[in-house]
């Protein structure tokens, strides 16, 4: 994944481009922040997401723990788009419904429901992020 050796601050972004279009992501890239996520958050700014590197590719489980708004979430694996959970319901209370990629995936893409289209994101679909 790309953004393997990336760090933010909590709660900041940074600007990206993702398949031509413009977007400000956070960056998952501890234990910590993964487990966090999105969870707990009033809203997302409908050019904002979340970005989960990982350093192998393996199977993952992602659920809407504590959400307050609905998430598409991209499963990507070597810059590819392998699979998409769409418009995920908020979930406040357990159990968690899980939401699990179907093969191993790298990198885990979080946006607000509905937004695939717009970054151009669709199953066999090119992933392509890079700084602006």
């Amino acid at each position: 994944a790309i953004l393997v050796n990336m760090t933010t601050s909590p709660g900041s972004s940074e600007d990206f481009v993702l398949n031509g279009v413009p977007i400000k992501l956070e960056i998952a890239s501890s234990p910590v922040k993964q487990y966090q996520g999105l969870s707990d958050r009033v809203e997302l700014c409908s050019e904002c997401g979340m970005i989960f590197p990982y350093q192998t590719a393996e199977v993952r489980t992602f659920v809407m723990r504590r959400m307050n708004f609905p998430l598409d979430i991209v499963w990507i694996n070597n810059n590819k788009v392998v699979g998409m959970s769409e418009k995920l319901p908020p979930e406040q209370t357990g159990p968690y419904k899980p939401y699990t990629s179907l093969v191993p995936v790298d990198t885990v893409l979080e946006i607000n429901a509905g937004q695939a289209k717009k970054y151009n994101l669709g199953i066999g679909e090119n992933f392509e992020l890079r700084k602006n």
